[in-house]
């Protein structure tokens, strides 16, 4: 039996993620937290590490999250190869299958304490293992390097249970047992922030047990120094900075009142069970952007509250049962319950119940309480398959191996979709359609990938979602240069044109969308809303020749004597008028402007380039318009 505890995990995350390895590429957050981490480098720079100074490519977003045994195992991987996204891939995989055999070694220790059967005991870890990890919530932290740290996490959380487990009352190495939990569950806390919920684990742990208070002390005391010893680390880190800096994303909920975040909370851990359950559809965490703030209680939001409820009246008869220190099986709590208990006070803190955090509903937040529910899970599958249990138990074991069947065949159908960021943000937008983030991804993964797709479509379903969002509007410009399509590029324009927002991006690609399609009135209202300094001395010109083009001589002068460029004497500005006018058709004024560059300057071979272009420009309009002359052309509108 402990030798298939070890293989059969292994050959589950094999079949299901194995087919994917091969043409693995990076997603999500990986530029973010791996290949365009400069703390990911061989020898690592410790300092910088425990610093923690780095989380996203934006600076100032770096200063909560610190996880320095996460990037020193990004860094210890280079000098091996695993460098790739199929390397770093198999090393998750590799810490997922040390979760589960931990995860099952944990059950099996659990029930013995029990005084239940050796097999019984075994069978029951041995299934815990197996459907946490079908479990489709997984996939998403497996398939991702950037998600390491809910698996480092739980792996410490792991093997601080298995510390605890061991340090039986009456042991001689009891206490020595307690600080090595608490040295695990350090480096837990080192490897992601959440883990800090573990002291919930040990709670129900010592309440299970039954310790004395002396020994109750004695554990609080070897993980309170543990937490002080971390809690130093993140002090001296956050200050030499400004003050606790948290970025947000575009959480709604930090715009909202305390009742809204209550309603809200409740609503997110009730979906939480709900797709821990039955997990029809689930979707990247990024597409938190679909679930609204609630105002009032919800059918989910019922499902979170009994949970609260039940986790509350659990702990309080646990409490009670562990006072009393007799068998009143009035006030006996199920082995099955406690981890129940654990894996929704889990959840909690890390969820927006009080506290606005970075995603309003995350599946890859489910990794440690799915720890719970396979445990539960595999005992029930346990206790079902032996013969001697009653009906109403196999029944029970029936519903739970159904259950674990529908899990693997939902894990399987989803990791595919996890090769590359294509496929990941077009299963993405088929699951939720209404995910404005998602929707947008997409659209720009076509156009960086030159796929053989429409960007339009998603940047469009982006734009009615949220007309608002600068960035969606720059990725609908880009979307619209690369079908070479002017009229799909309208209706970002038109929420350009209508957002007070300096949205720099989407102005500069707007000024590429003047040039290809003709708008240039249109192109240089929108540039000279741009400050000189974003756009620097050439793209300055640039507006300003849009403003030849246009017609709009004065003020395209004034415009460039603002950026520093005086039109009568800088060459620049005199070539940059002579590209306005031959866009404009205003031939007449490039030959003069052409004209007085060659008297001003000595010969240049770009004048020479730009005066074929002046005699191709010409000739395409007079074939174009056989009747007209050049000054027809040339007059202003």
């Amino acid at each position: 039996m402990r030798a298939l505890a070890v293989l059969l995990p292994g050959v589950a995350l094999a079949l299901l993620y194995g087919p994917g390895l091969a043409d693995a590429q990076w997603v999500l957050d990986d530029g973010a937290a791996v290949t365009g981490n400069p703390l990911v480098a061989f020898p690592p720079d410790l300092r910088g590490i425990l610093a923690g100074r780095w989380f996203g490519p934006v600076a100032r977003f770096d200063v909560l999250p610190a996880r320095p045994l996460v990037t020193l195992s990004y860094c210890l991987e280079l000098p091996i190869g695993l460098d790739t996204p199929t390397g770093r891939r198999m090393v998750n995989l590799a810490l997922a299958w040390a979760c589960a055999w931990l995860l099952g070694r944990a059950v099996t220790a659990g029930l013995r304490v029990r005084d239940a059967e050796s097999t019984l005991a075994d069978r029951a870890g041995l299934a815990a293992s197996l459907v946490w990890v079908v479990h489709p919530a997984l996939v998403e932290i497996v398939a991702c390097p950037a998600n390491r740290p809910e698996l480092m996490g739980l792996l410490f959380c792991l093997l601080a249970l298995r510390s605890l487990q061991a340090a039986r009352p009456g042991c001689p190495a009891v206490h020595r047992r307690w600080a090595a939990a608490a040295a695990w569950w350090a480096l837990a806390l080192l490897s992601k922030e959440s883990a800090l919920a573990f002291v919930v684990l040990a709670a129900a742990w010592a309440i299970a047990e039954r310790l004395p208070a002396r020994q109750l002390r004695s554990l609080a005391l070897a993980l309170a120094t543990a937490l002080a010893a971390v809690g130093t680390w993140r002090v001296w880190n956050l200050w030499p900075s400004s003050g606790l800096k948290v970025h947000w994303h575009d959480n709604p909920l930090v715009r909202v009142g305390f009742a809204e975040r209550v309603w809200t909370g409740l609503d997110v851990a009730g979906q939480a069970i709900g797709h821990a359950l039955w997990p029809e559809s689930l979707s990247p965490d990024y597409t938190f952007d679909v679930w609204p703030v609630q105002r009032a209680l919800t059918a989910p939001g019922v499902v979170g509250l009994g949970a609260l409820l039940l986790a509350a009246a659990a702990v309080a008869l646990a409490l009670r049962r562990w006072r009393a220190r007799r068998a009143d099986p009035v006030v006996e709590v199920p082995l099955w319950l406690m981890p129940l208990v654990a894996a929704v006070a889990w959840y909690l803190p890390v969820s927006n119940l009080l506290v606005p955090s970075t995603v309003l509903y995350g599946d890859r937040l489910l990794c440690a309480p799915l720890a719970a529910l396979a445990a539960v899970a595999g005992c029930g599958v346990a206790v079902g398959v032996q013969r001697t249990a009653v009906a109403r138990a196999r029944l029970g074991a029936v519903a739970a191996v159904v259950l674990a069947v529908w899990w693997a065949a939902q894990a399987a159908r989803y990791a595919p979709a996890w090769r590359d960021n294509l496929s990941l943000y077009a299963h993405a937008v088929a699951t939720e359609p209404r995910s404005f983030r998602m929707q947008a991804n997409l659209s720009h993964e076509i156009v960086v990938r030159k796929a053989p797709l429409d960007p339009v479509a998603p940047a469009r379903a982006a734009l009615a979602l949220d007309p608002k969002d600068a960035a969606l509007l720059a990725i609908g410009l880009d979307a619209a240069a690369y079908r070479s399509d002017c009229a799909a590029a309208e209706p970002f324009v038109l929420a350009l044109e209508h957002l007070g927002k300096p949205a720099q991006p989407a102005r500069l690609a707007a000024l590429n969308w003047g040039w290809r399609c003709g708008q240039f009135a249109r192109a240089f209202a929108i540039g000279t809303a741009i400050k000189p300094s974003a756009l620097g001395p050439v793209r300055a010109l640039e507006v300003y020749a849009l403003g030849i083009a246009a017609g709009n001589d004065r003020d395209a002068e004034r415009w460039a004597r603002y950026c520093g460029a005086d039109p009568a004497v800088d060459p620049r500005a005199g070539q940059a008028r002579m590209r306005g006018a031959i866009a404009g058709g205003r031939f007449d004024l490039a030959e003069r402007t052409l004209a007085g560059l060659r008297a001003a300057s000595p010969p240049d071979p770009a004048l020479q380039g730009m005066a074929d272009d002046l005699a191709r420009a010409r000739s395409a309009a007079s074939v174009a318009l056989p009747g007209a002359t050049s000054a027809t052309l040339e007059s202003p509108p």
